[in-house]
């Protein structure tokens, strides 16, 4: 994760466990749906949410793991990816 070492202790800083979790999944499959539990609220449970700081680094830590394991990069669904790809 030494591309990524800014944008992680940014992380690291403001959530620990957030921080020692994404070591364990980075260069894996886990780590994109470890991604999605972050970012998408599942629960109808109230979140405070991520500082834009935070969250500006987890953008940026995704894109450099697509970029460094683009093997894992999950495919996108084809009525969004369609949307997405013109």
């Amino acid at each position: 994760m030494a591309d990524g070492k800014e944008q992680y202790m940014v992380i690291h800083r403001a959530h620990p466990n957030i921080g020692l979790r994404m070591r364990e999944v980075w260069g894996s499959a886990k780590f994109y749906p470890f991604m999605d539990e972050l970012t998408q609220e599942r629960k109808r449970v109230s979140r405070v949410g991520f500082s834009p700081e935070v969250l500006l680094a987890l953008s940026e830590l995704t894109a450099i793991h697509d970029a460094r394991f683009p093997h894992l990069v999950p495919k996108r669904d084809r009525f969004w990816g369609a949307a997405f790809d013109a």
